[in-house]
């Protein structure tokens, strides 16, 4: 996700950051996160008779229902996690980029409850 984060990225792009993981695999998880609205398919282009996706975070589409917060798994949760700190890492540059930053600041929303 760290990858995607910092700009749009086709499977040939990650594949050279992620030599480990294998072409198959990393469209399968590709797929999932597109089904799932974590990321979305913002350019395909033909190349060589096949076509060539580029995938990029969704924007603004990270609010979980009470329910699906309830319904998540350990793993669901630190899937959930990965993808905001990855979202904080794709704008970190902009933010820091600007010449005088008067306020940053982070919290929950009215259906948040830190304990």
């Amino acid at each position: 996700m760290n990858l995607i984060s910092r700009r749009p990225q086709t499977v040939q792009q990650l594949s050279k950051d992620l030599p480990e993981v294998a072409s198959p695999t990393l469209y399968h998880h590709l797929n999932l996160l597109v089904k799932a609205g974590i990321l979305e398919v913002v350019k395909t282009e033909q190349k060589r008779g096949t076509y060539e996706k580029t995938y990029a975070l969704v924007q603004g589409n990270a609010v979980l229902s009470k329910d699906e917060l309830a319904e998540a798994t350990h793993e669901d949760l630190m899937r959930f996690f990965q993808v905001f700190v990855g979202g904080l890492i794709g704008i970190l540059p902009s933010i820091c980029s600007r010449r005088k930053i008067r306020t940053i600041a982070i919290w929950g929303c009215a259906n948040c409850r830190f304990t």
